[in-house]
């Protein structure tokens, strides 16, 4: 794999948003740190991967229960996505999470009103 490839391969950000906001699929999308908001990074090529699934629906459980093997095996994947830099002991960088643009202008707005 060339470093282009690998560099395609590994999450880049997480990014929160409202329960009905979707993350466009196909087009640059700009993130932005929710505290430092002029540190910006457009991306190109990505892909979105909601990670929320609803475990209840009008009172019926739409969960299956999954032997810990599996989700072990789960989560060593999404950790093998982190970049190396992030993972590492020793002054790792941080992984950028991030708060749609209409999640963040409601935040504001409810930190200005109270």
């Amino acid at each position: 794999m060339n470093p282009a490839e690998v560099s395609a391969a590994l999450a880049s950000a997480d990014v929160v948003a409202l329960y009905d906001e979707a993350i466009p699929q196909g087009e640059p999308y700009t993130i932005f740190d929710p505290i430092y908001t002029w540190k910006k990074k457009t991306l190109a090529n990505y892909q979105a991967i909601p990670l929320l699934k609803p475990l209840f629906q009008k009172g019926r459980c739409l969960y299956e229960k999954r032997p810990i093997s599996q989700t072990r095996d789960f989560c060593r994947q999404q950790v093998n996505l982190l970049w190396p830099e992030v993972t590492r002991f020793e002054n790792p960088h941080s992984y950028i999470v991030d708060l749609s643009p209409k999640l963040w202008k409601i935040k504001q707005d409810l930190l200005e009103r109270y």
